[in-house]
């Protein structure tokens, strides 16, 4: 038996089955039978800010060329400009005012923020300009990448690459289909972008489609009415010294405190109209429920919702059953807890283990985090918070370790804490961290986000008036809001 010969068909084998081939998704909707459109609401209150927002959208198909059309509708795409990358340490570029002019560029001094002594803007100049004897000017590409979304052909377009070439071969480096075309293609950066889809106005059910949207509280009503621009999107990531996201064109830094308005833009929905003040702010007090009328369809909640209350930020010394756990004795927990041990406005020290803590009537949470770019908090001025991450967080079951009050399988307490990043000079600064605990509907519908969107148990919308109907993509209910500002120092 020819060993060596079965050995290298196993070996053929092998790769033949580990090979990788990218398809377009697109191209198999015919097997999956017809697209119909459905709704998808996000019915959802903040007692917080005694407001609510409800978004009503449509599902798209995914091979839907009215808004998937390879085009740049919101003119944000830019192909190439002129940067000065600083993609070493010898690279120089310029820093003052007077090399600044000597470019061409546009001087900046943003007023607000002390830690910019001023940045030069040379995505002003033109590419017959984009040259220095002095300084490291390129004319380079932004956008115009290709349409596998990278500089170069990472991806090997053309299969020209041996197996054993480096990253830095011309196979990898070489333009990609559509890259340097000066035209916005397919996979491109800022092309069917989500801000382009959000703002088009054809996946929102406005007022011409939804004749009657309206939230009731026991026999008082709110009704809805709808806004183009109800609601905001922030599209960064992490802190803007940091950040690579729509706006920063020259992909290591925002300089310019009037960048920060790339980063956000509006969506529609609909917002209370004219609704008694205090309206959503009847913690666990009444039924909250949900009307919605669209054409021929009345979409309702199956169960009624109650406003959940928010955490307690409390100081850690606090954490005893002397203190915090006195309250289980008390009619109105939540009262006992917000009027004794509500703390605000902390300030931790650099490399320190430094953590939040909070308790809660609650066990599931969503927690977020936001700067602020200006530091307002230490030089004083208008603070500008920024969303910079969140994350879900659950309590800890009872145990030895988790302060729960009472103590036992059944605690009315539940105590938590959430880690303050202090570790290096970066996170120097002004935070806040709101924290929210959801009413049972949107718990379900964020929690068991393992389910499908149609899932009964995770959506508690409902065609027809007694809530039995065909399952809603999407829910209804609260998430109730407390907010801790606090400030990283040296």
């Amino acid at each position: 038996m020819n060993y060596k010969n079965i050995l290298f068909q196993l070996l053929i084998l092998i790769l033949s089955l580990s090979c990788i081939k990218e398809l377009n998704i697109a191209d198999f909707t015919d097997e999956f039978g017809g697209f119909e459109q459905e709704y998808r609401i996000e019915a959802l209150m903040l007692p917080h800010d005694d407001t609510a927002i409800i978004r009503i959208d449509k599902t798209i198909a995914i091979d839907d060329e009215s808004l998937f059309n390879c085009e740049d509708d919101n003119d944000n795409w830019i192909a190439s400009g002129c940067l000065c990358s600083n993609k070493n340490e010898e690279s120089i570029c310029p820093e003052t005012i007077n090399d600044c002019q000597s470019v061409g560029g546009l001087w900046t001094t943003p007023e607000t923020n002390p830690f910019i002594d001023g940045y030069c803007d040379i995505s002003v100049i033109e590419e017959s300009n984009c040259s220095s004897a002095v300084f490291d000017l390129s004319w380079e590409i932004i956008d115009d990448v290709g349409i596998d979304g990278l500089p170069g052909d990472p991806t090997d377009e053309d299969g020209d690459c041996e197996l054993d070439s480096e990253l830095d071969d011309p196979c990898y480096t070489e333009l990609s289909q559509g890259e340097g075309n000066g035209e916005p293609d397919c996979g491109e950066p800022n092309v069917d972008d989500l801000e382009e889809i959000t703002e088009s106005g054809l996946i929102h059910a406005d007022d011409s489609e939804c004749s009657e949207v309206r939230i009731t509280y026991n026999d008082e009503v709110c009704n809805f009415t709808y806004n183009t621009s109800a609601g905001t999107i922030y599209e960064g990531s992490g802190l803007l010294e940091f950040s690579n996201g729509s706006g920063c064109q020259e992909e290591d830094a925002l300089n310019d405190g009037t960048e920060l308005a790339d980063f956000y833009y509006d969506y529609g929905a609909w917002i209370p109209d004219n609704c008694s003040e205090n309206f959503f702010n009847h913690y666990e007090d009444g039924e909250y429920n949900l009307y919605i009328q669209c054409g021929d369809k009345i979409i309702t909640n199956n169960q009624p919702e109650r406003i959940p209350y928010p955490v307690v930020f409390v100081d850690w010394n606090n954490i005893e059953n002397e203190t915090v756990g006195d309250c289980t004795d008390l009619e109105n927990i939540y009262e006992c807890l917000d009027n004794n041990f509500q703390i605000d406005d902390l300030e931790f020290e650099l490399n320190n283990d430094n953590f939040l803590t909070y308790v809660s009537t609650s066990s599931w949470y969503q927690a977020v985090q936001y700067f602020d770019p200006y530091y307002s908090c230490i030089y004083g001025g208008e603070s500008s918070w920024t969303y910079y991450h969140g994350h879900p967080a659950v309590a800890y079951p009872p145990g030895e370790e988790t302060y729960h009050f009472p103590e036992g399988n059944n605690p009315k307490i539940f105590t938590n804490f959430e880690e303050v990043v202090s570790s290096t000079n970066e996170d120097i600064g002004c935070y806040q961290y709101r924290m929210y605990t959801f009413s049972e509907g949107y718990s379900n519908y964020y929690f068991y986000s393992q389910l499908d969107l149609k899932d009964p148990i995770r959506s508690n919308l409902r065609t027809g008036l007694d809530g039995n109907g065909e399952v809603i993509i999407g829910a209804f209910g609260a998430m109730s809001g407390e907010t801790i500002t606090f400030r990283v120092t040296p």
